[in-house]
């Protein structure tokens, strides 16, 4: 009934009871919710001394913070962790021990060329699709001109970093001049693509505006001329399957 009591007010603490295999005796243990010295707590009667003559104000464990040393310097934790580099590593301790523990940090070049390259590859993709329609679609042409434009904008920057614009505006990527690039300057690849100038916010940007105003790259006529004949089709008593309705509209084609 106490422990029940004791957790009901969430007070940071929790009460449990733990029976002696021994001896069949219980006891009443109550725990910080939180490690360290900042989440010690006392019990203290209130009035009487209930706490004083059971015992219950008996610590057994007593808060402690984490101590380690970084460079010689040394630190303190609350918790059993360790933040570094303005938040961007996190050092679990395991146990207590005196041995001195070497860690390196680096930046994972593989997920990031990795993520580069399924870049490169849709909108390689892309490309090649507005290409295939270019001679059908004057829209396709144009589309494709305007996502070229956002690439040479950026183009001496995807140079330095190891990704090439090749004639048909498509990609591609040296692998070993990437990684490199990747090592000795992560910020200035980083900066290529992201941010409100970086490229893949130029290709996102390019292809909301597709989505938001479709029929600039659109073959009007085509699709006026699907359309008469697929309301001629309705009209019909003779049923013949006509052409998509929406042929003449390259965003169809790209969803």
């Amino acid at each position: 009934s106490m422990a029940n009591a004791i957790n009901y007010t969430k007070a940071g603490v929790t009460a449990s009871v733990a029976t002696d295999s021994k001896t069949g005796l219980s006891y009443l243990n109550i725990t910080s919710d939180k490690t360290g010295t900042g989440s010690s707590f006392t019990i203290t009667d209130k009035a009487g001394n209930a706490s004083a003559v059971s015992g219950a104000n008996n610590s057994t464990v007593s808060a402690q913070d984490a101590i380690y040393s970084i460079d010689g310097k040394e630190n303190t934790s609350q918790t059993n962790e360790a933040v570094l580099d303005n938040g961007k590593v996190k050092i679990g301790f395991t146990k207590a021990d005196g041995k001195d523990i070497n860690v390196s940090v680096d930046t994972d070049v593989n997920s990031i060329k990795d993520d580069i390259t399924k870049f490169v590859n849709d909108y390689n993709k892309l490309i090649s699709l507005t290409h295939s329609y270019s001679g059908t679609f004057s829209g396709a042409s144009q589309l494709e001109k305007e996502f070229g434009s956002a690439l040479n904008s950026k183009k001496v920057s995807l140079e330095n970093a190891g990704i090439h614009i090749n004639k048909d505006n498509t990609l591609s990527v040296d692998n070993t001049k990437l990684e490199k690039s990747l090592k000795s300057n992560t910020t200035y690849v980083r900066s290529i693509f992201t941010g409100s100038s970086g490229l893949a916010d130029k290709v996102t940007s390019k292809s909301n505006a597709v989505i938001a105003a479709p029929l600039k790259y659109t073959n009007l006529d085509d699709m006026q001329n699907n359309q008469n004949s697929f309301i001629n089709y309705l009209n019909s008593t003779n049923k013949v399957s006509p052409t998509n309705p929406y042929s003449g509209l390259l965003v169809n084609m790209l969803l």
